[in-house]
């Protein structure tokens, strides 16, 4: 037979352990689980007050910019000069450091500008499915007439002025193709007159490519007094840009009209030499924007730069 054993000692010991488990070891456990329940609930607040913070601020700013761009866009639109088709050449940009802290040109008489400095991207719109047909009759079956039926009928009942101008395009050079130059010519200066904002494509600016088209005719034809009358709103366009384009396309257009009028008379020479003086004065601008000499403060910007002549 096996004897208890009766020692105050060993008794002791089991109490003791037995208070540590069932007592002071969960009470540490929850003791635990509550201190990280409570930094828990703490991050999270605060996450939810950052994020509060962060929003509030954005709209803030937001607004701010908004604001900003409404006010100079108002200014731009209602001063005598813009309505009149003057430009004070003091005013070279506007130029502002949006949220994001990339520099935005609010509006600007530069001839042409780099991708990045674009106020708009341009989305390249896919129409040739909706011209398909026109596209088969003209180029593969050689259907002239037919084609030129069916662009007409898709400028009269389209709704998409992209659309739209795509077909008055392809019209105008139909007719041109098959000898009827005053058809032709008499789309191309409806779309220089109604879309000179526009861009083909997205890409081609539409007016300077129809008044393009337009010195064609008129230098292939004769038509002399037309043809200076043309080259001077041409010129105009190339000076006064309705539309943004890249350097490239500038170019292409200042050099297609250099080879179509041969003889520059003392106004048309006058409108070139402005031409080259603002060229030169875009080329600058551009460096000085896009590079170190820019300087932003405070969201809005001002540059530092050699003066302008």
């Amino acid at each position: 037979m096996i004897k208890k054993s009766n020692k105050p000692g060993s008794r002791k010991k089991k109490i003791i352990l037995y208070y540590i488990l069932a007592v002071v070891l969960p009470g540490i456990i929850l003791g635990y689980l509550a201190y990280r329940g409570i930094r828990n609930d703490q991050a999270l607040r605060g996450k939810e007050s950052l994020k509060k913070l962060e929003m509030t601020s954005g709209a803030f700013f937001n607004a701010i910019d908004s604001s900003f761009h409404l006010l100079m866009n108002e200014q731009k639109t209602s001063s005598p000069l813009y309505n009149s088709g003057k430009h004070d050449p003091s005013l070279l940009a506007f130029i502002v450091k949006d949220i994001g802290g990339s520099a935005k040109l609010i509006s600007h008489q530069l001839l042409y500008l780099t991708t990045e400095l674009m106020t708009v991207q341009p989305e390249k719109p896919n129409l040739q499915a909706n011209l398909k047909e026109g596209l088969r009759l003209e180029y593969i079956e050689r259907r002239y007439p037919e084609a030129i039926r069916f662009y007409q009928d898709r400028i009269l009942h389209t709704s998409d002025t992209a659309e739209k101008i795509q077909a008055m395009v392809a019209a105008a050079r139909l007719y041109n193709r098959t000898n009827q130059p005053d058809r032709a010519k008499a789309i191309y200066d409806e779309i220089r007159q109604n879309y000179p904002g526009s861009l083909l494509n997205g890409e081609i600016p539409i007016a300077l490519m129809a008044s393009l088209e337009i010195l064609k005719i008129n230098q292939a034809m004769g038509e002399m007094d037309e043809l200076n009358t043309n080259s001077r709103q041409y010129l105009k366009l190339l000076r006064y840009p309705s539309c943004e384009y890249d350097k490239n396309q500038f170019e292409l257009f200042y050099q297609s009209f250099k080879e179509i009028v041969q003889e520059i008379g003392p106004v048309l020479d006058s409108l070139l030499r402005e031409l080259d003086r603002q060229k030169a004065r875009t080329e600058t601008l551009i460096r000085i924007l896009t590079g170190p000499d820019l300087i932003l403060t405070s969201g809005y910007g001002q540059w530092k730069g050699k003066k302008m002549e």
